[in-house]
C-alpha cells in the first residue's frame, strides 16, 4: 500500500512538472509569434530578437544582484543597454526598433556610441 502511495505521489510530481515545462515552452512560443507579427519578421528572426531580449534580462538581472557602486552599475547598464540595441539594429529596422527600444534608450545609445568612436 505505501508502495502504491508513494508510486501514485511520484507520478503526479512529475507529471506536475512535465506540464510546467509544457506551459513555459507554450508562453515562449506564444512571445515568438507575438513578436513575430507585430514587427512583421519571420519566426526566425523574432526568435532571435526574443533570445537577445533574454540574454538582456538575465545580464541585467545578475547586474543587479552586484554589490558594485553605483558608478560602475551605471556604467555596466549603459553598456548591457548599448550591446543590445546594436545587436538587434542588425536584425531590425529603424521603425521595427521604434517598437522594441524606448525612445530615450535609443538617444543615449546614439549619444554613447558617437562618443565612443574616435
Amino acid at each position: 500500500m505505501k508502495t502504491k502511495l508513494i508510486l501514485i505521489a511520484l507520478s503526479i510530481v512529475f507529471a506536475k512538472a512535465g506540464y510546467c515545462q509544457t506551459k513555459a515552452d507554450t508562453l515562449k512560443t506564444a512571445h515568438v509569434n507575438f513578436l513575430s507579427k507585430d514587427l512583421a519578421v519571420s519566426n526566425k528572426t523574432a526568435t532571435k530578437v526574443d533570445a537577445i531580449m533574454e540574454a538582456y534580462k538575465a545580464d541585467m538581472k545578475a547586474l543587479a544582484a552586484s554589490t558594485a557602486s553605483q558608478v560602475v552599475l551605471r556604467a555596466k547598464a549603459d553598456s548591457l543597454i548599448t550591446l543590445k540595441n546594436q545587436k538587434l539594429s542588425t536584425l531590425l529596422t529603424k521603425e521595427q526598433l521604434a517598437k522594441m527600444v524606448p525612445d530615450a534608450e535609443m538617444k543615449r545609445t546614439v549619444q554613447t556610441t558617437k562618443t565612443a568612436k574616435p
